[in-house]
């Protein structure tokens, strides 16, 4: 197990507790996860002000970079964080640059949203039926110790075929396209204690299971 220090910052209004966020600190830097706050204070902008706030603790405490969290590589609700100063992004050469050179058709989550469009066109050509499926405990199988082989990809395409179930699926870092076969496991559900909000039930849309690979293989697709 890997100790993080983890410190929590709180704003209150008199006795009234109205805002907290909590944020990691390590060697030269500090990393934000979550802030918190009350929803009769939102028109006062607390989630910048906890952030600014862990900026100025960093400062002191003579740590140099913060990093505020993820954003999309859309426009979404998580673009109040580049009002902070002048942020910075990690490339495809994992660099970190200045954000004016962003570029979303560059960016991972285009590419692989281009190659799954590929992918479901040639399954179509083939007479597959399939529903794409957004998976959001992909995750799971990067960060659990576990002796199964569980999906790894943030979306597939879900097939189901004389009583098994497929998940095709594109890998980045391989550079392949795979069909897999995969079945719902419960022995990491310990592990996604969550309570989640009501959009992910939808399960025309989300996956919210984790998912074990039985067996594997490549698809070869032209791009042609």
């Amino acid at each position: 197990h890997v100790k993080v220090n983890t410190r929590e910052l709180r704003v209150y209004d008199g006795d009234r507790l109205v805002a907290a966020s909590f944020f990691d600190v390590g060697k030269k830097s500090v990393a934000s996860i979550i802030g918190i706050y009350d929803q009769e204070y939102s028109t006062f902008s607390l989630g910048h002000y906890t952030m600014m706030k862990e900026m100025e603790w960093a400062e002191r405490h003579h740590l140099y970079w913060y990093y505020p969290g993820y954003i999309m590589d859309v426009p979404s609700s998580f673009d109040y964080k580049l009002r902070l100063g002048t942020p910075q992004w990690l490339n495809a050469e994992k660099k970190w640059v200045p954000w004016g050179t962003y570029d979303s058709r560059l960016s991972k989550a285009d590419f692989l949203r281009a190659k799954m469009g590929q992918l479901g066109e040639y399954l179509t050509s083939k007479g597959v039926t399939y529903k794409e499926k957004l998976y959001p405990y992909f995750t799971t199988g990067h960060i659990v110790d576990a002796r199964d082989e569980l999906l790894k990809s943030p979306i597939f395409l879900d097939i189901e075929d004389s009583g098994h179930r497929y998940a095709a699926t594109y890998d980045i870092q391989k550079n392949v396209f795979l069909m897999s076969q995969v079945e719902v496991t419960d022995e990491y559900n310990a592990f996604l204690d969550l309570e989640v909000s009501q959009d992910y039930k939808n399960d025309e849309t989300y996956e919210m299971s984790v998912l074990r690979v039985h067996s594997v293989m490549p698809l070869f697709i032209s791009d042609e």
